[in-house]
């Protein structure tokens, strides 16, 4: 134990103290301390060294740090449509080979009972663009023949029943067989599963029938639908294909009667979705054809679909109208712009010896008119003006008159009433001023070109205009 009898302090020239303890061993020790000043005089002592960040710093923090999650999260909706891009074009080419499959198959079955040279295969759209009948031509302006492949044509539609075999054939040749979507589930009130005419009803409270797709007021389906019909353990089940429904009563019938003594207990109702379908169009010279395969994500199947918007086959020059300037393309140059097409030594001549030379837009450029043209949309009887056809870079044009696809590389000079329009390829089969009518079918994911194909050959191809 020290004890401190005395101590003086002596203050330093740098503020510090020098402080003398004598202790009572007779001992001094000497400690040099800093002492601060405040501005009275009086000593302070040092604070330690202050925690934590200020505000400035937390919000520059912040602002440094959502710079990056915007750009992050930016990436998730591109990655997100790009998916969904290669999921189509997947399921497109699945389909495409499926169509190829069936036409080196079928072959003849594939052949016009007339000797049209232009016409598409479409059983889909043949069946299921009326509920009561079958719709034997596209377009308008003119007009091709929509047919279906023989062995489907034969089949009769007489009976609702008939009809929707028939509807169910379309649908199993032109239709990807991806998936069936659950429409509703529940258990019979009464039944007959397996008489001559089998059939259950099921509760309407319990089942909305209305729900399911391609139904019309009088029952008849427009679509395959199907009935899966579980026994009382679950232990068992039929599957058939609905022939009628009736959504007031909640009868549901089909063919093809269940064993006797089916004990029936739930049923499930599901209806085939359309998801990927395709049309073939086919440009035939004698027993051989040109063929594309034009694949739908989802088609739409209404008349205002097949509208065909009125097409000059060039340009109209900026005015929209036939004038001197006409055929020189989106560029407004003939041949290629500032470029000596003919080698003349002058370039950009508007006498017509530069016009639609190789390599130049004037062969790919049209103009696509809808002033004045109308269409009974709503069906009331009254016609009415028709609004824009969508016009789109990468969207697709169909010409009726020559069958054929074009693909959309640019829109240009939309004037209201019309636009220009900048296809991928040069236009076949028109002169300069024609004049037809063609269709902007929405929900196009592809359009593939399957070159010549013999009608007599299976597997038989070749190259083709």
């Amino acid at each position: 134990m020290i004890n401190v009898v005395s101590g003086t302090s002596q203050q330093l020239s740098d503020g510090s103290a020098l402080i003398t303890h004598v202790a009572d061993t007779g001992r001094c020790c000497r400690t040099r301390r800093r002492i601060r000043s405040s501005a009275l005089g009086a000593p302070n002592v040092s604070r330690p060294a202050r925690l934590g960040v200020t505000l400035i710093e937390v919000l520059m923090s912040l602002m440094i740090m959502s710079i990056g999650v915007v750009a992050v999260v930016s990436v998730f909706p591109l990655a997100i449509l790009r998916s969904v891009q290669a999921t189509n074009l997947t399921n497109a080419v699945f389909l495409r080979y499926n169509a190829e499959t069936k036409i080196d198959m079928l072959g003849d079955q594939l052949l016009p009972t007339g000797d049209e040279r232009y016409y598409v295969v479409d059983p889909l759209g043949a069946m299921m663009l009326d509920s009561s009948t079958i719709t034997t031509t596209i377009g308008s302006n003119p007009v091709i023949p929509r047919i279906l492949p023989a062995a489907i044509d034969a089949m009769p539609h007489d009976t609702a029943a008939r009809r929707a075999e028939k509807v169910a054939a379309a649908e199993e040749f032109a239709t990807l067989p991806d998936s069936w979507v659950f429409q509703g589930a529940g258990f019979s009130t009464a039944s007959d599963v397996s008489g001559a005419s089998p059939s259950v009803t099921v509760d309407t409270t319990e089942v909305d029938l209305s729900i399911i797709p391609y139904q019309t007021g009088t029952g008849t389906l427009k679509g395959e639908s199907r009935i899966v019909l579980f026994d009382a353990d679950r232990l068992n089940s039929h599957v058939r294909r609905i022939t009628t429904i009736n959504s007031g009563t909640g009868v549901i019938e089909w063919e093809n009667p269940l064993p006797a003594g089916f004990d029936l207990g739930e049923v499930r109702l599901e209806t085939r979705e359309q998801r990927y379908t395709y049309l073939l169009s086919v440009r035939r010279s004698g027993l051989a054809a040109t063929m594309d395969v034009a694949v739908f994500f989802r088609r739409s199947l209404t008349d205002m679909d097949e509208f065909a918007y009125n097409v000059h086959w060039t340009d109209l020059g900026a005015d929209g109208v036939l004038g001197a300037d006409d055929g020189f393309g989106i560029d407004r140059k003939p041949g290629v712009a500032a470029f000596d097409d003919d080698f003349d030594g002058t370039f950009d001549e508007t006498d017509g010896s530069e016009t639609n030379q190789p390599g130049s837009d004037d062969l790919r450029t049209v103009t696509v008119n809808w002033a004045g043209q109308t269409f009974d949309a709503d069906g009331d009887g009254t016609p009415e003006a028709v609004d824009a056809p969508d016009l789109k870079a990468g969207l697709f044009m169909f010409d009726v008159s020559q069958a054929r696809w074009y693909r959309i590389q640019d829109v240009t000079n939309d004037r209201g009433t019309s636009a220009d329009l900048l296809l991928e390829n040069d236009v076949v089969g028109h002169a300069v001023g024609d004049f037809t009518g063609c269709l902007f079918q929405s929900g196009i994911v592809d359009v593939y070109p399957l070159g010549l194909k013999d009608f007599l050959s299976p597997g038989g191809a070749g190259g083709g205009p």
